[in-house]
Parts: C-alpha cells; sequence; structure tokens
C-alpha cells in the first residue's frame, strides 16, 4: 500500500481477515476470484503510475489515522481495571 499498490489477495482471505474489511472498502487492498485475476490486477496497477501516487497518499492517510490504537486500547482496559465495584471489588464489565 505505501508503494503505491493496492495489496491483492485470492478469494481465501482468512489470512488477512485481521485487516477488516475496512481496507478493502476503501480500495487500499484489492480481492481477487483467483490467481490470474490477482496477477492481471497487479499488472494493471504498475502499468499506472499516476494512480500509484494517489494510491500512496491514500495509504499514508489511512495508517496515519490507525496510529494510537495500541495506547487507546491500553487507556481503555487501564481504566475497566481502575473502576471499583460496588462491592469494593474492581469490575471487569468491559461495555462500559
Amino acid at each position: 500500500m505505501i508503494y503505491g499498490i493496492s495489496p491483492v489477495i485470492g478469494p481465501s482471505w482468512e489470512n488477512f481477515a485481521w485487516a477488516g474489511r475496512e481496507i478493502f472498502q476503501q480500495g487500499l487492498a484489492i480481492s481477487a476470484s483467483d490467481w490470474k485475476t490477482v496477477a492481471a490486477e497487479l499488472i494493471r496497477q504498475l502499468q499506472q503510475p499516476a494512480a500509484m501516487q494517489g494510491q500512496q497518499a491514500a495509504a499514508v492517510k489511512y495508517l496515519e489515522a490507525q496510529k494510537g490504537g495500541a495506547a487507546r486500547a491500553v487507556r481503555r482496559i487501564t481504566d475497566i481495571l481502575k473502576t471499583p465495584h460496588s462491592s469494593g471489588e474492581i469490575s471487569y464489565d468491559i461495555t462500559a
């Protein structure tokens, strides 16, 4: 993504599920039906250097928006762990 080429994966993308569908919806990654379509899409992207610059900018914007996720998670977990329960015990209610 950061080099201006969208990753292209085949139809079985369970190994990429951690990335979520957002990057596909934003066009930052592409899912293809088979290996021939994957290869054709990568070649198509390489033949359009002007589009690669726009794709690179979109990837940088996406990655910038994702920064700080670990810190936010740590703060949330810490807040949950510090919340006293009415019985004096620590509450582990993550829905709060």
